[in-house]
């Protein structure tokens, strides 16, 4: 679940660029029901978008933590991980600081 959880954030971040209908963004991301609601709240927590209700109609909107995210990981087409590129070498590669005592 949070790999899943992880790209669909993800998307939902690079979909949004303005201000956009929840029923839109909905329709744009290939996220269903439980998935969907869970990356929107994740986010949430995280302070990069904020929803907001106006006429009976929910919003999607970057805050400016949100807007500085995105344009700091702009060249990143995957969501960012400490294990991936960039920031591998600090945590040992691919297997991880764990496994710094292993020779083999």
């Amino acid at each position: 679940m949070f790999g899943i959880t992880r790209w669909g954030a993800w998307i939902i971040l690079n979909q949004i660029t303005d201000r956009i209908k929840m029923s839109d963004l909905r329709s744009k991301v290939p996220l269903y029901g439980a998935s969907f609601d869970y990356a929107i709240s994740a986010l949430q927590m995280a302070g990069l978008i904020r929803v907001v209700k106006e006429g009976g109609e929910e919003y999607v909107e970057l805050t400016d933590l949100g807007k500085s995210f995105k344009s700091w990981y702009a060249s990143y087409p995957y969501p960012p991980v400490p294990w991936g590129p960039g920031l591998g070498w600090l945590y040992g590669g691919w297997r991880g600081w764990r496994h710094w005592w292993h020779w083999w």
